[in-house]
């Protein structure tokens, strides 16, 4: 996710762990599904559990129900479960499935369409369930799914480890993980989901299976890519790590007018730069009315000016400032995280997926990003790459089918109230429409509400609606994708 504001660039019930809490003038019904469930068989749920349940009315549920964006604080779950054992997701669930409630499931909150937060849906919030084991026999790490990205670089820093992630620290790994996920180490070792190795899902009729290449093998291929969400409420997940040592970065600057020469350089540069080298681009507005250009870079310490200057040479354009700085890998975590936290921040955002990057589609995205020149929010076109180890694989191996593809563009634009939401979804609009002839689809990790679930995984679209009608039939867990 792009982070403007924070990189320049871009205690549980009142008593008992498991207690509802209720305010006065709380409701006497809460509303989910097509039936109303009574508040005292809530409660008489809540003492099921080890974490706690929050109803409508109550402070606790009215700051747990938040997420990372703001527009989506008006959304009412019919309550939030803060599950805190696999036991409660599985009582949950069965819960939900008796009483025609709907689940939405929580991992770190940062879904584009607010799918965790789903009005009239139980709420299961997995934040308290985030546990990361690494084996170091195995080289493998198994991560709860409410752990966030910082939360796995911590744990395994000290053993010299790393998974590829994206580089937001409240991010959630599972979330990221079944929508693909990429990030710096995506040329070199590929998404995040394809370094999982199995998962523990507890289905919608409360029965726990592992899913891996030799279990549930249709279950294991949907997980890789089909979004959060669709088959049953994911607790665990393993993975192959692979080394980490230190690292440097590199950052270019670039006059406004450059911006199509860089776009279409850096492209170039993709196609035969070594996949330890890793740089996307950033056409953005600062606010008051310019363009920015940058390029962030990311390579093993010590090739950072030759990498640089590799760069350079296919833009044909000298940088108007450039820096280079050596970092420890969680030094490189803290630098492209911008803290160990992130604030909440109010967007609208989308995706498209590029097979290649010519000089009319470069021009149609620069002109998309002038049209928030004037805005005082902050707006960019974020170009990462789809290349490198991506492409090891076939696009039917998973369901994220975009292995022969070459960039990813995030359109991004921050918005405050209701006629800024709106200007914001349209110039998001505005963005697909552009480089329409040129898009093969979207990327899921940057869900837009509404489109089909064929702009994400093309023809892997039916089978995927195949597996969700064995595994889900009722559809009980929605993820705000139309499968």
């Amino acid at each position: 996710m792009v982070r403007f504001s924070r990189r320049g660039l871009i205690a549980y019930g009142i008593g008992t762990a498991a207690g509802v809490t209720a305010a006065g003038s709380a409701p006497a019904l809460a509303k989910g599904g097509s039936t109303s469930v009574p508040r005292s068989t809530w409660t008489s749920f809540a003492r099921t559990l080890d974490g706690p349940v929050w109803l409508p009315g109550t402070r606790q549920y009215t700051s747990a129900k938040k997420l990372f964006n703001p527009t989506f604080d008006t959304r009412e779950p019919a309550a939030v479960v803060r599950v805190r054992r696999r036991r409660d997701v599985q009582r949950a669930v069965v819960f939900a499935a008796e009483h025609d409630l709907k689940i939405s499931v929580r991992g770190g909150g940062h879904s584009y369409v607010g799918a965790s937060a789903l009005s009239g849906t139980m709420q299961l919030d997995l934040r308290d369930y985030a546990k990361v084991s690494y084996t170091s026999s195995t080289k493998r790490v198994t991560v709860q799914a409410g752990a966030g990205l910082r939360t796995v670089h911590v744990a395994l820093s000290p053993h010299g480890r790393s998974i590829p992630t994206g580089s937001c620290p409240t991010v959630g790994t599972a979330g990221l993980t079944v929508g693909g996920g990429i990030g710096i180490d995506s040329r070199r070792y590929g998404l995040t989901c394809d370094v999982l190795v199995a998962a523990t899902v507890v289905l919608p009729g409360g029965d726990v299976v592992t899913a891996s290449r030799t279990s549930h093998p249709d279950l294991f291929w949907a997980l890789q890519g089909g979004g959060g969400g669709l088959n049953g409420v994911v607790t665990d997940l393993t993975y192959t790590t692979h080394p980490v040592g230190s690292r440097a970065t590199f950052s270019l600057a670039y006059p406004a007018s450059a911006a199509v020469k860089v776009m279409t350089g850096w492209a170039k540069w993709l196609e035969s730069a070594d996949r330890h080298r890793w740089a996307n681009v950033h056409i953005g507005t600062d606010g008051r009315g310019s363009i920015t250009v940058k390029v962030v870079g990311v390579t093993d310490a010590g090739d950072e000016h030759d990498a640089a200057a590799s760069l350079s040479s296919h833009i044909g354009v000298h940088s108007s400032r450039s820096s280079y700085r050596r970092r420890s890998p969680m030094e490189l975590v803290d630098y492209l995280e911008g803290g160990a936290t992130s604030a909440r921040e109010s967007f609208s955002a989308g995706t498209d997926v590029l097979a290649a990057l010519d000089t009319s589609t470069a021009t149609a995205i620069l002109a998309t990003v002038k049209k928030r020149a004037h805005s005082t929010q902050k707006s960019a076109a974020v170009l990462d790459p789809l290349d490198g180890a991506i492409h090891s694989r076939k696009s039917t191996d998973s369901v994220f089918p975009w292995r022969s593809e070459l960039v990813s563009v995030q359109w991004y634009t921050n918005v405050s109230g209701a006629d800024g939401r709106t200007a914001g979804r349209e110039w998001v609009q505005h963005g697909h429409a552009a480089v329409k002839t040129a898009s093969r689809g979207g990327f899921v990790n940057y869900l837009v509400s509404g489109d089909p679930a064929s702009r994400y995984f093309a023809d892997n679209a039916s089978r995927l609606a195949k597996i969700r009608r064995h595994y889900d039939p009722e559809k009980l867990i929605q993820s705000g994708l139309r499968v």
